[in-house]
């Protein structure tokens, strides 16, 4: 680990939420650095996973085939189309190549490729059913929204 970025992290930490290690302050105050040390995380990830979407889907877009063709399905290149992801670090939203059939089909490669269903990531796909398993799919999910939009997420909706 970089102590360069460690010592960025903490520096943005005390200076965004006024986190002053110097006071002991007991348990709530070592909850208060905890918590927003995790809020600072998430909004790193939630930055960095932005930036990866953007250099995945600029990759390779002279490369983008005019038509494909699925299970007897042919799809024609109509173009790129916005959606938005929901991730352990929030909601990202992103540009993809989008394919439709002449029936009215769509299809967009990338999400495929990622492994996109709907509107989750795998990660948060992950951690959702984790929450779900063990109780009411409702209250379940209503827990992991609690969980992640305080964290400065918004994985579940």
């Amino acid at each position: 680990m970089s102590e360069l970025l460690v010592s960025e992290l903490l520096r943005f930490c005390k200076d965004t939420y006024g986190v002053d290690l110097r006071h002991a302050g007991g348990a709530r105050n070592l909850w208060h650095v905890e918590w927003c040390l995790l809020k600072v995380l998430v909004q790193v990830g939630r930055a960095v996973m932005t930036q990866w979407f953007k250099e995945v889907t600029t990759t390779g877009k002279q490369d983008r085939p005019r038509t494909i063709e699925r299970d007897g399905v042919r799809y024609r290149f109509v173009g790129y189309r916005a959606k938005t992801l929901h991730g352990l670090f929030g909601a990202v939203t992103y540009q993809r190549a989008y394919y439709a059939s002449g029936s009215g089909q769509g299809l967009a490669p990338l999400d495929e490729r990622l492994g996109i269903k709907r509107q989750h990531t795998p990660g948060c796909q992950y951690f959702l059913s984790m929450f779900v398993a063990h109780q009411a799919h409702a209250e379940g999910c209503g827990s992991f929204t609690r969980c992640s939009v305080r964290a400065g997420g918004s994985c579940c909706r």
